[in-house]
């Protein structure tokens, strides 16, 4: 069995070695990586030709795509019967082609499988933790407390699409915790490509848990999601999302014809791209299910955004204006007002209780609910380091 290895990359050569280094020391040999360059300006095809293996492929865009473009630019050079998505700043673990093998045979070819993996944050990338940090990341609701693989219920599926069509995060929307099935990368072409909108990662997981009929879900971690000073991650926790944007060559993709788009906010690009790409669940598969959007929620979680970041003095821009201006006045009232009379009170607060009444606020609105994940009590200067050191076993 064949297995696909997607990392598409650009100008992140001294993460890139580290990801194709988990793939490299598998105890698994038929597999390819697709490396997709993303027009970079580092010299990324002679390292590869370095490494002086077939099964490491080199291809390179004309021009800077968007991420989008780039995915399926990726995808569509795969050959292998299974595919996972893995970031040129991830890595995979030991063990996790044969691992993946095992599942497939005794679980009978699932449409895709998908796990529960570590975060690894570098020194100095996210604040609050300065030396960085490794944590196993219970990353969806339905792996809490499991210990062993289960088939994930076509009910439970769908209500975990409901969830995101609602603006709550239930599961983790990152390619790499899921391993997918050709077959069902095939159907799915009948709406057009797998990766679709800003977020093809938000899309192409809620697609597949929408469509797929056999999902088995392994809770244990096998795969090890990166964050970086180069990491989009970055750019959105460091309160600097416009550049992260412009990572992803989003600019455009925003930039929609403005009589067929849905009603946008100001507030963050990563509400407003969940929103589009949930629109286009909507629009790909609506002969087949009843989607309804919670614009409402999204407008919720765009004001909170706005004021938060009034109240806290992160961002001198006055979005309060700008929502103010697109707004009904049945959003005005109802929505509005509320945040505004409420923000407007901590405003004159010390600094501490201001970040405590917007984080009871934050769980209020319920986007995004706590995971359990355990800290790893070790420190890594790099992700190479946790997959040497680290293993699948750590929950056995």
């Amino acid at each position: 069995m064949k297995f696909s290895v997607l990392i598409p990359t650009r100008n992140r050569l001294e993460f890139l070695k580290y990801a194709i280094h988990s793939v490299l020391n598998q105890d698994y040999d038929d597999w390819e990586i697709i490396i997709f360059d993303n027009f970079s300006e580092q010299n990324i095809s002679d390292y590869i030709k370095s490494l002086n293996d077939k099964r490491v492929k080199y291809f390179r865009s004309s021009s800077f795509v968007p991420v989008t473009d780039n995915w399926n630019n990726a995808l569509e050079k795969s050959s292998g019967e299974y595919v996972i998505m893995l970031g040129d700043d991830d890595c995979l673990m030991k063990n996790y082609f044969s691992t993946i093998y095992n599942l497939i045979k005794t679980y009978s070819s699932p449409d895709f499988i998908y796990t529960s993996g570590f975060i690894y944050a570098y020194p100095g990338v996210m604040p609050g933790s300065p030396e960085g940090f490794l944590n196993a990341f219970g990353n969806a609701s339905f792996l809490q407390n499991k210990k062993s693989p289960f088939w994930l219920s076509k009910q439970d599926a769908l209500k975990l699409v409901k969830d995101s069509l609602n603006f709550k995060v239930k599961f983790a929307y990152n390619m790499q915790y899921s391993i997918i099935n050709k077959k069902l990368i095939e159907k799915l072409s009948e709406k057009g490509e797998f990766f679709q909108s800003p977020y093809p990662d938000y899309y192409a997981t809620t697609a597949l848990m929408l469509y797929a009929d056999k999902i088995l879900a392994y809770p244990k971690p096998i795969v090890t999601v990166g964050i970086t000073p180069k990491s989009f991650g970055y750019y959105y926790f460091n309160n600097i999302e416009e550049q992260g944007v412009d990572l992803l060559n989003n600019d455009q993709s925003l930039k929609l014809d403005p009589l067929k788009k849905p009603k946008t906010y100001p507030g963050t690009t990563m509400n407003t791209c969940w929103m589009l790409a949930m629109q286009k669940i909507k629009d790909n598969f609506k002969d087949k299910f009843k989607l309804t959007i919670s614009n409402r929620r999204y407008l919720l979680l765009q004001l909170f955004e706005i004021y938060k970041n009034w109240v806290l003095k992160i961002s001198s821009r006055n979005q309060r204006m700008e929502i103010w201006k697109i707004m009904n006045w049945q959003e005005k009232i109802f929505y509005a007002l509320p945040y505004h009379i409420f923000f407007t009170m901590i405003s004159f607060t010390p600094k501490l209780i201001k970040r405590k009444s917007i984080s009871m606020l934050f769980k209020l609105i319920g986007s995004h609910p706590k995971f359990d994940s355990l800290k790893i009590d070790q420190k890594y200067s790099n992700i190479q380091q946790v997959f040497e050191k680290e293993t699948s076993n750590l929950y056995n």
